[in-house]
Formats: C-alpha cells, sequence, structure tokens
C-alpha cells in the first residue's frame, strides 16, 4: 500500500479517540488496569482448576511486566479484593486467590463489560467486526514486528 498521510493521520486519530471512550465508567469498583489483572487471574484459574495461581502464571498471560503486576496485586490485596499467600510446596513462589469480594467484584465487572460487548456489537454487520478484529491484529502483529527490528530487541519485548 503507498503511504497515505491522510489515512495515517485518520487511523491514528481513531486510535487514539478509542483509548478516550470511557468504557471503565461501567466499572467503578475496577479501573482498567485491575480488570485486566484480575481477568489474567480469573484465566490462570480456568486453566489450572484450582482456586490460586502463581503470580509468575498472571505475568504471562497478562503480558504485563512483573513489577506492574506485583504493584497491581498490592493495590488488589489492599482492597480486599485478592490474598497471596507462600505456596506451601514451593515457598519461592507466591500464590493469588481471589476473596468473596473480589470474585464478587470481577464477575459483576466482567458481567458489565460482556454486555455491553454484546451490546454494541451487535449494532454492527458481523462481516464489520470480523474484518476490524482481523485487520487490528494484522496491524497489532506488523507493529510488533517493526518495533521489534527498529529497537533491535525480540518481539517478546516489542509486545510489552
Amino acid at each position: 500500500m503507498e503511504y497515505d498521510k491522510e489515512l495515517h493521520a485518520r487511523f491514528f486519530a481513531v486510535l487514539d479517540a478509542f483509548r478516550h471512550v470511557e468504557i471503565w465508567k461501567l466499572t467503578p469498583e475496577l479501573n482498567h488496569g485491575e480488570t485486566h489483572c484480575m481477568k489474567a487471574i480469573s484465566n490462570c484459574m480456568g486453566k489450572s482448576g484450582g482456586e490460586s495461581v502463581r503470580v509468575s502464571d498472571i505475568v504471562k498471560v497478562s503480558e504485563m511486566p512483573a513489577p506492574a503486576v506485583s504493584r497491581m496485586l498490592g493495590r488488589l490485596e489492599e482492597r480486599g479484593l485478592i490474598t497471596r499467600s507462600f505456596d506451601p510446596c514451593d515457598r519461592r513462589n507466591t500464590l493469588v486467590e481471589f476473596t468473596e469480594r473480589g470474585r464478587s467484584v470481577f464477575r459483576e465487572a466482567d458481567d458489565t463489560l460482556n454486555q455491553f460487548a454484546h451490546s454494541v456489537l451487535s449494532k454492527m454487520d458481523e462481516e464489520k467486526v470480523v474484518a476490524i478484529i482481523e485487520g487490528m491484529t494484522e496491524f497489532m502483529e506488523i507493529s510488533r514486528n517493526e518495533i521489534a527490528q527498529r529497537c533491535g530487541c525480540d518481539r517478546k519485548e516489542a509486545a510489552k
């Protein structure tokens, strides 16, 4: 595709505008980062079938840097939404689990966001939604590769 300065500007203007759509107002108890972290915890629990998960697994699933996950878990713990404890089988690992309140807050936020997504997407043509998903996925992959190439890092680092 030939470089089109106007198309480039429109594309990035839409991306920037979407960042400012205040979806997180729908979940007043959790901000975007907290929701993302709790979703990662929930996904890890689903995969392991257990009630607790290792912090290292949360880092992998969330694709957030370990220090950011640690700070987020600290805030969630202070608010009584999760607990952290040492793994009795390997004290080098820290285990995380939802409190009853945390499970309830997460379920409510997740349900609200799923209902919102359903409501919005159901008002769009399915082919258009699929095209947006495929286009954004391709954009993300190309962007990660370009960043990795320009900064001399591997793709995994570029994805962060």
